[in-house]
């Protein structure tokens, strides 16, 4: 991009009790820079330090101070990694994923954040702005993800209602914007299992040309 770029700032910190490390903290999360749009820099800045804040208030508070870590004598962890897989003149797609590790199983949630980076403030991106959303082209979208599905794309071990899943569950505002094209995404361990990743499907923007 020619007038913003970012650097990912990166916090870890161990938490200890009894002499032990118990709880470990990895977080990271983009930082702007620009010459010309200084207010857009400062608000996003803003939202993702703060959102970092928050994650690492909730990590010491609430997570670590909870019953069940209490009485724990091995690691745990705690991860918030943020990564940008789309970024111009005029739009931006963040994706934040968090884990939590508790010592026997693994829980991890996905948030994408789009934006439209206009000339004084960041605002958030809706799906209409980018592709057509009426019931015909939804249908489209979900059918073209089902023939990826049917075909095995990408090696998963999909689930036998695989299909029937990334129909009935599709939504439009689950996407964010990559050089290829809209991914649409599901939660993890809905299509196929979570430790394959989360399911997430590319549709390029010259295949929605011409979808009224």
């Amino acid at each position: 991009m020619a007038h913003m770029t970012y650097k990912m700032v990166q916090n870890k910190e161990t938490l200890e009790k009894d002499g032990k490390d118990i709880l470990f903290i990895n977080i990271s999360y983009p930082s702007f820079e620009s010459e010309k749009r200084n207010t857009v820099t400062e608000k996003l800045n803003d939202f993702y330090k703060k959102g970092a804040e928050e994650f690492e208030k909730y990590c010491k508070t609430k997570l670590f101070s909870s019953p069940g870590m209490q009485n724990i004598n091995f690691k745990c962890s705690a991860l918030m990694h943020t990564y940008i897989p789309y970024i111009d003149d005029k739009y931006m797609s963040v994706i934040t994923s968090a884990s939590f590790f508790d010592g026997k199983e693994k829980r991890k949630e996905r948030f994408t954040d789009n934006w439209l980076l206009n000339e004084k403030y960041p605002q958030p991106l809706k799906a209409s702005r980018i592709f057509p959303t009426n019931r015909k082209a939804k249908k489209l979208y979900a059918d073209e993800i089902c023939s990826k599905i049917m075909t095995s794309d990408g090696g998963f071990s999909y689930f036998p209602d695989a299909v029937f899943k990334a129909k009935r569950l599709f939504d439009e505002n689950r996407f964010y914007l990559t050089a290829r094209g809209v991914a649409f995404y599901y939660d993890e361990d809905v299509l196929f299992p979570a430790k394959e990743g989360i399911p997430s499907y590319v549709i390029g923007l010259n295949e929605m040309e011409g979808i009224v």
